[in-house]
């Protein structure tokens, strides 16, 4: 049975009971042996030659130390051989040889470590169980099943969590259930929390405010912003012809004299923009603040496409959040902000802590006239013990919920000189459309320069989807460009 108790580094408490070994010259103590056994845990990989000893099957490691062992295949060999310990009896390892970085293996690895814990018997434990492993970390049932339904419980992905448990980060629920409800509701959480603050905002307090959240706009982009909240407000029509007119005042005002937004015309204009604000009514600069704010953290489909510097927002989402907390503590002096905005603070401090430690990203995105939420992880395995190389490279994942394509992920696995994309569709519909396109997509990752193998495109489990409402409509185009 596995020892369900914390451990030592195997390969350090092997190694110092090798050095106490060849310094005193003598064979290793039982009760020196027994305390290597009891630091070794089941899915350890160990290098070593299988040799016969006083008639008994012996492991003998690249240090010197020899433990009894039992080999479910393969024979002896002088020949120094990777194992995998698969299990343990009395005093005997159970070995199985593998070749490293092979599949079949770690399948079967898996396999024995989910029945031996007699953890789930799902897809989705066992590639936890994959990744917990990767990450060497202590094969503990209690453990691995905490972190198996906290992922199921706040949707958040095992790899992010398994990276948080492995540098000792404490999995706080608090934290995982405000990263699952930005996540669910996006931009929709903060406009909740932003109303409260504006509840009784005055109308000096308004101008500042937005004059406040137009500094904070990249000069290129803050004209782009006006636009569209004069078409929006246009459309809906919630704004006069007369504040069409100050807003179009507002952008002559920020650009000089070569008809381009310059990075200080913002600050320089600030008092001739706070006199023409003064004549738009409350109403409308609360609006116009509500879509700053938006233009501010939402990433923005097609100013993706136009320009690449939108993508960035993606690992700034907690800086910008702050920068939004920022300018309304120092425009907004009342009581009633106090409780709101200590909760945005709490959310932007939940995801600096999974994008910086957890490489786990999610972010609100405009798709269209569609409000969204993406997700984009980082997952990279520990280094085989060995040979001090990684089993396999980095593999990224960009998680969408999309407007015709439902949920779809996007994985993007280093596999030696290559790469392999895998797309995860919601159901065989979707996944007929996108196969129907695997042509174009193929010439368009060519046009990347990746070294693309085949592009692998298959349904997500059900038990994993992300459950939405299915669109009777027949799909016609693809709605992200990959």
């Amino acid at each position: 049975m596995i020892d369900e108790l914390n451990h030592l580094n195997r390969n350090q408490v092997l190694n110092e009971l090798s050095q106490r070994v060849i310094t005193s010259g003598n064979e290793a103590s039982s009760k020196e042996v027994m305390l290597a056994l009891s630091k070794i845990q089941l899915g350890d990989m160990i290098s070593g030659k299988l040799i016969l000893e006083d008639n008994q099957t012996m492991l003998k490691l690249e240090n010197g130390l020899k433990l009894l062992a039992h080999l479910s295949n393969g024979k002896l060999s002088d020949q120094l051989l990777d194992f995998l310990v698969v299990g343990k009896k009395g005093q005997h390892l159970e070995l199985e040889q593998v070749q490293v970085g092979s599949t079949h293996n770690h399948q079967v690895l898996h396999e024995v470590v989910m029945k031996e814990l007699q953890l789930p018997n799902t897809d989705e434990m066992k590639q936890m169980v994959g990744q917990w492993m990767g990450q060497e970390l202590s094969l503990i049932k209690n453990q691995m099943l905490q972190l198996y339904h906290l992922s199921k419980n706040y949707n958040i992905p095992t790899e992010a969590l398994t990276q948080l448990k492995a540098q000792d980060i404490p999995l706080v629920e608090q934290e995982m259930k405000l990263m699952h409800q930005f996540k669910a509701e996006g931009i929709q959480l903060i406009d909740q929390i932003i109303q409260k603050s504006f509840e009784g905002l005055g109308h000096k307090e308004a101008i500042k405010l937005n004059i406040g959240f137009m500094e904070k706009f990249e000069p290129n982009l803050l004209e782009k912003a006006l636009d569209s909240f004069q078409d929006s407000m246009i459309k809906v029509g919630n704004l006069k012809q007369e504040d069409v007119a100050k807003l179009d005042l507002i952008k002559t005002l920020l650009k000089s004299n070569s008809n381009q937004i310059s990075e200080h015309t913002i600050i320089q204009n600030g008092k001739a923009i706070e006199q023409v604000l003064q004549s738009v009514s409350k109403e409308a600069l609360k609006e116009l603040s509500n879509h700053l704010i938006h233009k501010y953290l939402m990433i923005h489909h097609k100013e993706v496409l136009d320009d690449p510097q939108e993508i960035y927002k993606v690992h700034e989402e907690a800086k910008r959040i702050r920068d939004v907390i920022k300018n309304v503590e120092q425009h907004i002096n009342q009581e009633n902000i106090k409780e709101p905005l200590q909760t945005l603070e709490q959310m932007a401090n939940a995801l600096e802590k999974y994008n910086s430690q957890g490489q786990y990203y999610c972010f609100p995105l405009q798709i269209k006239e569609h409000q969204t939420s993406g997700e984009l992880y980082f997952f990279k395995p520990k280094k085989q013990k060995k040979s001090g190389q990684n089993g396999q490279g980095m593999y990224i994942v960009l998680a969408l919920d999309m407007p015709s394509l439902k949920h779809i992920e996007v994985h993007l696995e280093e596999k030696k000189e290559q790469l392999e994309l895998k797309i995860k569709v919601a159901n065989t519909q979707i996944l007929k459309q996108i196969e129907a396109h695997k042509e174009k997509l193929n010439v368009l990752m060519d046009e990347t320069m990746m070294p693309i193998g085949d592009i692998k495109i298959e349904v997500i489990k059900e038990s994993i989807v992300k459950k939405v409402p299915q669109s009777k409509e027949t799909l016609s185009r693809m709605d992200f460009r990959i």
